[in-house]
Order: C-alpha cells, then structure tokens, then sequence
C-alpha cells in the first residue's frame, strides 16, 4: 500500500475500506450451542465482491460446551466473523450478541483501513488508528 500524508483536521473523502484482523479473539461456549450464518468456508481473505455473491448457504454449527472458536472481527447490526471448525461463518447473530451459550475469552485485533480519494482519484491507503487517523463523523 502506498503511504499517503494528510494535514492535522484535514477532511479525508475516501472509497474502499479494508478490515484486516490481525488476531483472533477467542470465545468459549459455556453450553452446548449452535452458530447460525452464512458458511464461506476455510477462506482467509473475502472481497466485496464475494462477501455480496450470494453464494453461501446459510447453516447452524453446533458448538460443544467448552469449546473455543475464533471470533475475527464484529461486523454491523450484530454480525460478526468467527471461524468454527476450520470455516469461517458470517454469524447472525454474533455469538457474543446472543449473549448466552459463550464467554469472551480475547478481543480480536482489527484494522480498518481507507483508500484516500482526491477528485475521485486513488492517492492511496490510510490505517484509520485512532492515533494518526480517526474518525470524527462521516457526511453522505
């Protein structure tokens, strides 16, 4: 990714954005439970273009008591990304929003990068860190 330089409170109009896990979270089922959503597999990347296919099935996992899965990242509206025996399921909803049958054990560690736009044009990637870049509002 290229690096891009922006000014202090410098609004930023920006087109794709990337969410990266950079480590899992972990969740502990406390009772014998299903995961529902959709099942993309044993995937380790997912576009937008895939993501919005249509092409995954909707399934339950069950999920034995004491077991522990991957939670990759929360996604909108109580969805999230976990990886349960190896397949990632787009659950809906989110284990830790059911808030029975599961434990958070770990947080995972996100990225969340955007691709800068200047007069619609590509001037690259900005890691939205809170630090050097964070959001403050976003306007439509």
């Amino acid at each position: 990714m290229q690096p891009v330089r922006v000014t202090k409170s410098q609004s930023i109009a920006f087109g794709k954005t990337l969410c990266r896990t950079i480590r899992a979270g972990q969740l502990r089922a406390s009772a014998t439970t299903t995961i529902t959503g959709r099942r993309l597999g044993p995937i380790l990347h997912l576009s937008r273009d895939d993501y919005y296919s249509g092409g995954y099935a909707t399934s339950s996992v069950p999920v034995a008591a004491g077991e522990t899965i991957e939670y990759l990242q929360y996604r909108a509206e109580g969805t999230c990304f976990v990886r349960v025996h190896g397949d990632v399921i787009d659950a809906d909803l989110c284990p830790l929003e059911d808030r029975k049958g599961f434990v958070l054990e770990a947080q995972p560690q996100t990225e969340w990068w955007i691709e800068r736009l200047v007069n619609g044009r590509s001037q690259g990637w900005l890691l939205v860190d809170g630090k050097n870049v964070k959001e403050s509002g976003r306007t439509f």
